[in-house]
């Protein structure tokens, strides 16, 4: 869609460039769009275009049709049937570690069911989504609220996790403390390095008030660093069950630290399918209550 590539290109040469048309068909394309709306679309700043509050509202709404669009066709092709296809995304902790029994489970009681799901950071999944290429995404991080429809899936603890006897059996600590001790963490843009990063600041502090931050882009090495005693973590409670029960990482007593966070699901607004996406949700969390 025209209107689309141009908030995505924010030129309208790209645009031009990117959709194979000349320049003025797509000046004309926008400008049929505000006679028929009745409302301006971009302020133009020089160069620079600025979506204006009707333009935000029409990409919002051109997207969710985009994407509906999509998944109507795949429903289509499998025969109409609503629910043997599901395409969604999860951050990691809740696709490597919340996830899998309840799908199992799921699949096994719907034998013809079809499950794409891809795990990725925060910023890749809620990317995916706005292009239609998944159509729901469960998610842990911070997300713009006003930019999506979102019911809460799960909540979790998020807690600081050690080799065992990296610190001194029992021994508690103040979040300043941890502070001096080598950072293990995952990269920039997933929800964990972003919830963490927001507890660093109301505590007045960043990453490089670590001594030694180390990043990591995978969960299972990062938690082998922290095993062989490289370093302290902060993950979800969930990502480190079997661990803590193994006894090959043990879980950090911080006299001032207590969190707990959400995992919510998110949908593109006003989706025709957001109540299909809910009810596969509510299966999955009815599942994992019971387990």
């Amino acid at each position: 869609m025209t209107f689309l590539e141009l908030c995505n290109q924010n030129s309208y040469t790209k645009t031009a460039q990117v959709l194979n048309m000349t320049q003025p068909a797509v000046t004309q394309h926008i400008q049929h769009l505000e006679r028929e709306y009745g409302a301006k679309l971009f302020h133009h700043y020089g160069k620079k275009l600025i979506l204006t509050p009707a333009g935000e509202l029409l990409r919002q709404a051109a997207r969710t049709i985009a994407a509906d669009t999509q998944s109507l066709k795949r429903m289509m092709q499998e025969g109409g049937k609503k629910d043997t296809q599901w395409r969604f995304g999860a951050t990691l902790t809740v696709g490597e570690y919340v996830l899998p029994p309840a799908l199992a489970w799921y699949l096994k009681q719907a034998e013809d069911a079809h499950v794409f799901m891809t795990v990725e950071n925060t910023v890749t999944l809620l990317s995916m989504l706005q292009k239609g290429e998944i159509d729901f995404a469960f998610v842990e991080g911070y997300f713009d609220k006003q930019a999506y429809d979102y019911t809460l899936f799960l909540q979790d603890d998020f807690i600081a996790v050690s080799a065992p006897n990296y610190i001194a059996p029992k021994q508690s600590l103040l979040f300043e403390d941890a502070v001096k001790l080598p950072l293990v963490l995952r990269e920039e843009g997933s929800g964990t390095r972003e919830i963490f990063e927001r507890v660093l600041l109301e505590h007045n502090m960043n990453i490089s008030h670590f001594s030694l931050p180390y990043q990591i882009g995978n969960m299972q090495a990062i938690k082998y660093l922290v095993q062989v005693g490289c370093g302290i973590t902060f993950l979800y409670r969930s990502a480190v069950k079997k661990e803590l029960q193994e006894g090959t990482l043990t879980e950090l007593v911080i006299e001032d630290f207590k969190l707990q966070r959400e995992y919510n699901l998110v949908t593109l607004k006003d989706s025709l399918f957001s109540d299909r996406y809910y009810e596969f949700a509510n299966l999955l969390r009815g599942f994992l209550k019971k387990s």
